[in-house]
């Protein structure tokens, strides 16, 4: 990764770190569930990833030309007691918003490990003038409940 890409993943990782308020470690809550209705047991609760969309220069909306390169980045992570915990290796979705409103999948991508945990970079090359609108979508696992970004809005003319 080059320098470019990692002061954009250190400038995400700030800008959660200065919106997220201090949230209880959602790992420690549990719910109740019942079972043949006279057992109660404990499950733990999945954790509620966050999931952040901006462009090379913590912008959610860009003009730039037809026929030109444009890089966003995001992150996928959670907040324990303000500590950004990235989730390494996540399969994430970039979805394009279509002309009738419904979204479709542009591209996935893998978030990054390491010094960078939960990270992620896209780039797109607008071919035609108009408005895009992109997002990220995260479908959950185990441990983890889905999440969906912020929208982020490319124009092209």
């Amino acid at each position: 990764m080059d320098t470019k890409k990692r002061m954009i993943c250190l400038s995400i990782i700030v800008i959660l770190t200065l919106s997220i308020p201090n949230v209880a470690a959602t790992s420690a809550n549990k719910q109740k569930t019942n079972v043949r209705s006279s057992y109660a047991m404990d499950v733990p609760a999945k954790e509620q990833p966050l999931l952040l969309l901006l462009f090379r220069n913590n912008e959610t909306a860009v003009n730039t030309s037809v026929n030109t390169s444009v890089e966003f980045m995001g992150m996928l992570a959670t907040v324990t007691q303000s500590k950004i915990n990235g989730i390494e290796g996540a399969t994430v979705n970039i979805e394009r918003m279509n002309y009738d409103g419904t979204w479709c999948t542009a591209d996935t991508v893998a978030t990054m490990s390491g010094t960078f945990s939960g990270c992620f970079h896209f780039a797109v090359i607008p071919k035609e003038p108009g408005t895009y609108i992109f997002r990220a979508t995260y479908d959950g696992n185990n441990t983890y409940s889905p999440a969906v970004s912020n929208n982020i809005v490319l124009r092209a003319g």
